[in-house]
């Protein structure tokens, strides 16, 4: 059983990958490996602009171990990366807003 090793780009049903909102556009990968560092992560991506080279503002980060997911969520997000409070979103979680509104 395969479980999952298929690189299939988008990410959605990966339960070891989280969102991660509201990065300052200047973010490196290097800031955010630095803010997950107590945890066992395998890839951080940073979209970035085709035009201007800059990151998007929101940015992957893969997890060796999917148990330490859900306590990442719970302690990085709403902490600051570049006097900015970030969102972690949960796999599945999207990052595309919508709900939780209240």
């Amino acid at each position: 059983d395969d479980k999952g090793k298929g690189k299939g780009g988008k990410g959605g049903d990966d339960d070891t990958t989280v969102y991660v909102g509201s990065l300052p556009f200047n973010v490196s990968e290097n800031e955010v490996r630095k803010a997950f560092s107590n945890f066992n992560i395998v890839e951080v991506r940073v979209p970035t602009d085709r035009e201007t080279g800059q990151g998007r503002g929101f940015a992957f980060v893969k997890f060796g171990d999917p148990t330490q997911v859900h306590r990442a969520v719970q302690e990085l997000n709403g902490t600051e990366i570049g006097g900015r409070r970030i969102r972690v979103n949960p796999p599945g979680g999207g990052g595309k807003g919508g709900g939780d509104k209240g």
